[in-house]
């Protein structure tokens, strides 16, 4: 708010109040496989992954975080240290996963600026085992 002799103007800024390309992350995105894939891989292991994410305030190690809709357990965030999109259930419900906690079941090392334009790039963990999870995990914008 800025205020110019008596009249008061707001100023808006980005999401998060961040320029650049963190404020291009949509608002809410959906974790889905194609459509035809079978219930295996990525989708068979973690099933409670799958559904609707949130854009939560702020950022975590300069880009943008999400929660799952109907379990806020469940988190898609950027760690920097490993330069990975994870997706995970660390940290308490609703809540950022510490600046350094580098684990969960499905990850991509694809750098993007938000984590629906990686596709189909992404592992996930099984049997102590890092598997390409090929068409049946991914990470879409839904409006």
């Amino acid at each position: 708010m800025v205020i110019f002799g008596g009249l008061v103007l707001f100023i808006l800024v980005g999401w998060g109040g961040q320029q650049g390309e963190a404020a291009d992350c949509p608002y809410r995105v959906k974790v889905g496989r194609t459509g035809g894939t079978s219930d295996t891989l990525a989708h068979d292991k973690y099933p409670y992954l799958y559904g609707y994410y949130t854009i939560q305030n702020g950022l975590l190690n300069g880009k943008h975080w999400y929660t799952n809709n109907e379990n806020d357990d469940y988190k898609i965030y950027w760690n920097s240290d490993k330069t990975q999109w994870i997706v995970t259930n660390k940290g308490s419900p609703g809540v950022a996963p510490g600046r350094h906690e580098d684990s969960g079941w499905v990850f991509t090392h694809e750098n993007d600026a938000c984590p629906h334009t990686v596709r189909y790039d992404w592992k996930y963990l099984s049997n102590h085992a890092w598997i390409d999870a090929e068409k049946s995990f991914s990470i879409w914008e839904y409006k």
